[in-house]
């Protein structure tokens, strides 16, 4: 994703996945912890991957479908994409990572006040995610709102005082945190 002459990357959602299964350490019977919501890569430029049209009855389950609408989206069919992922969304509420998927998918149709509209929902799920602030503020900045973009920056600089600059947010192909205060206070200027 190109911003203000800046790439960003996101790890390829199958990778967030693998690890949204570890178990969390307050008790063996919660739900594993969702990952941070990434700043988005391209929707369509990723590997191909094959895609039924038809959803399956393993896909039932929300993070199942939120499978499949990333490899939609990777391929470039964004209705379908948007559609399981409101599926998943219908199935459970409580996704972070599935409204971030959905931002990503409005952001890549045009829709730039759907996905802030998603973004919104996720922070309200995640407020602590400071890429999820990082990526509202951007979009923001994007829609021309500054006020609300440097509040969304300001927000996201603040959740990564104290980590190392060398820290990656999102994985081996994330951003770390010296590239995100980076961009924020470029903009901040």
């Amino acid at each position: 994703h190109v911003v203000e002459g800046i790439t960003l990357y996101q790890r390829p959602y199958h990778e967030r996945r693998a690890a949204d299964s570890r178990p969390t350490a307050a008790s063996p019977t919660s739900r594993p912890a969702a990952p941070a919501v990434a700043v988005a890569r391209p929707v369509g430029h990723g590997p191909a991957r094959p895609v039924d049209p038809a959803p399956k009855a393993a896909f039932a389950d929300p993070r199942a479908l939120l499978d499949e609408a990333r490899a939609l989206a990777d391929t470039g069919r964004l209705d379908e994409a948007l559609a399981r992922c409101r599926s998943a969304l219908a199935r459970d509420r409580q996704l972070p990572l599935g409204y971030g998927l959905l931002a990503t998918i409005a952001e890549a149709r045009g829709d730039l006040e759907g996905a802030c509209h998603a973004l919104g929902r996720a922070a309200y799920l995640e407020p602590r995610d400071p890429l999820t602030q990082f990526r509202l503020g951007l979009l923001e900045w994007r829609r021309g709102r500054t006020v609300k973009a440097r509040v969304r920056l300001r927000a996201a600089t603040a959740l990564l005082d104290g980590l190392p600059d060398e820290r990656l947010l999102d994985g081996p192909e994330g951003l770390t945190v010296a590239r995100v205060r980076s961009i924020a206070t470029t903009l901040l200027v």
